[in-house]
Formats: structure tokens, C-alpha cells, sequence
């Protein structure tokens, strides 16, 4: 495994961990819609907004 990618359901928070040529873990946190998440292990780009299209997230109460 190269790479694995976690989604939140309830936030806009999407966590990636890509291996590195040395074998450690690399994380990188996403929680803007406008960020692009770079998936090298497939060659794809994705926004946070296209993983999260479709998806209606509950508003929090204060």
C-alpha cells in the first residue's frame, strides 16, 4: 500500500498518509473545499468540493 486517503462524515476534514521512498508515513490534512487532494498512487487530483459533492453535512449547534 501507497496510499490511503480517510473522509470525515460529519466535517469537511479529509486525511491523507502517503508513504515515502524511505517507508515512513507522510499525513497531510485537507479542510477547505477549495484544497486539492494530489493522489500520486492513481496519478488523480481531486478538490475537498468534488469529494464532498453530493453530500449534505449536518449543521453543528452551538
Amino acid at each position: 500500500m501507497q496510499e490511503y486517503v480517510l473522509v470525515n462524515q460529519y466535517d469537511i476534514e479529509v486525511q491523507q498518509y502517503t508513504r515515502t521512498n524511505e517507508g515512513f508515513w507522510q499525513y497531510r490534512a485537507y479542510e477547505s473545499l477549495e484544497d486539492t487532494v494530489c493522489l500520486t498512487s492513481i496519478a488523480t487530483d481531486l478538490t475537498v468540493a468534488e469529494i464532498y459533492e453530493g453530500i449534505e453535512l449536518e449543521a453543528k449547534e452551538i
